[in-house]
């Protein structure tokens, strides 16, 4: 690997935010987290946030996490950012079907 890979959550949890039209205080309710905190996220004041964190805002968007951490998401187009909520919304239902099976 050529050194650390870059992070855009601060960027990509924002862009998310705005394109759904969200105040900062309505999806810090939605994700049951202080608006405190995610303004830090945010920001970039937390650089690590934690990983229930990173993976309860992917799942909120329906944007995978490889993709809410690598990808900066505001230059992939809307028909993109579609799919991959899409898909991400299909995996979801596979996995729940997939754990009902099993009880």
């Amino acid at each position: 690997m050529n050194g650390p890979a870059q992070v855009f959550l601060k960027e990509n949890l924002k862009f998310l935010r705005q394109r759904r039209k969200l105040t900062q205080e309505g999806l810090s309710s939605d994700l049951g987290m202080s608006r405190e905190k995610l303004k830090a996220i945010e920001t970039g004041k937390t650089v690590n946030p934690g990983l229930s964190d990173v993976v309860h805002i992917s799942r909120y968007f329906r944007v995978p996490t490889d993709i809410l951490l690598t990808v900066e998401v505001s230059k992939l187009g809307e028909l993109k950012i579609r799919a991959f909520e899409a898909a991400q919304q299909q995996m979801i239902g596979i996995v729940k079907n997939d754990s009902n099976d099993q009880v």
